[in-house]
């Protein structure tokens, strides 16, 4: 994982590639510590690769470290295993035609996706007519399910073990963004 020296080090390349920014040694120092947080999760090879690959491309412009760290982390996602909305379409249509109700589907995001639009039982019932509105808010659920997926893979972990600290503790207590975790605690001991 990418310590403090590793991501001053890739600092150093991008001032080096980049000479429009102008960086102070005070700012240096605030920029890879604060860079190190973003981006530690990351393996020191990849942090690098990513870095190199910003400073190929044509931008005069420095990064942040989120950009840093989409790259690193599309360098390393499995995109054969993400199909289309399309693709994801023609698979519920296959399926519908041969009336296959046990059917595997070939990514969990497709199940989701039908399920999420009415499912078997909809779909039995559905006119042709409608096959276009099925396909499209079809299409568009799947499309919102993968995005969230791969956002989900790429949260810095300690934001994602907040995210799900934060669904647990939900329940049936409505609460406001930015609410400290203690707050359902307190809501039960009110309660009493």
């Amino acid at each position: 994982m990418a310590t403090k020296k590793d991501v001053a080090r890739c600092l150093v390349v991008l001032r080096a590639a980049l000479p429009r920014q102008t960086i102070t040694g005070t700012q240096f120092e605030q920029m890879t510590t604060t860079w190190t947080t973003l981006l530690e999760d990351i393996p020191a090879n990849l942090l690098e690769m990513a870095t190199r690959a910003y400073c190929a491309t044509s931008t005069p412009f420095f990064p942040s470290a989120g950009q840093i760290r989409h790259l690193a982390l599309d360098m390393v996602e499995d995109h054969s295993q993400r199909i289309t909305a399309g693709d994801a379409w023609a698979e519920v249509q296959r399926a519908l035609a041969n009336g296959q109700h046990a059917h595997e589907w070939s990514n969990p995001l497709v199940r989701k996706a039908f399920e999420a639009v009415g499912g078997w039982t909809y779909f039995h019932g559905a006119l042709l007519s409608s096959v276009p509105a099925d396909r499209a808010r079809f299409m568009q659920a799947f499309d919102t399910y993968q995005q969230r997926e791969q956002a989900d893979r790429r949260m810095l972990p300690a934001v994602r073990e907040f995210v799900s600290q934060r669904r647990e503790l939900e329940g049936d207590v409505p609460q406001e963004l930015g609410e400290p975790p203690e707050f359902r605690a307190l809501v039960e001991k009110l309660r009493v």
